[in-house]
């Protein structure tokens, strides 16, 4: 199936972390994993790297019925470039 999917900034949005969070992960901070398709709550910080912050976790203690896939709160902004 194709198709369009909007996202507008403060939607909460299903994100794969790739394994289940914590009910103490809730609030933390979401970056774009260098891994495709994957969150982390861990900013990337190898040479080459951009640190995408995508949000924050909105309840790491439920995993929407699949492991590793949580609701986060979209709240994208570039942060930086690793030299």
């Amino acid at each position: 199936a194709t198709g369009t999917v909007a996202m507008i900034a403060g939607d909460i949005v299903p994100m794969n972390f790739g394994s289940d969070l914590t009910s103490g992960d809730t609030g933390k901070t979401v970056y774009l994993a260098v891994t495709a398709g994957r969150a982390t709550l861990t900013a990337p910080s190898s040479s080459g790297d951009k640190v995408v912050r995508v949000g924050y976790v909105w309840d790491g203690s439920s995993n929407l019925g699949t492991t590793g896939i949580h609701a986060v709160i979209f709240q994208p902004q570039f942060i930086s470039e690793i030299a």
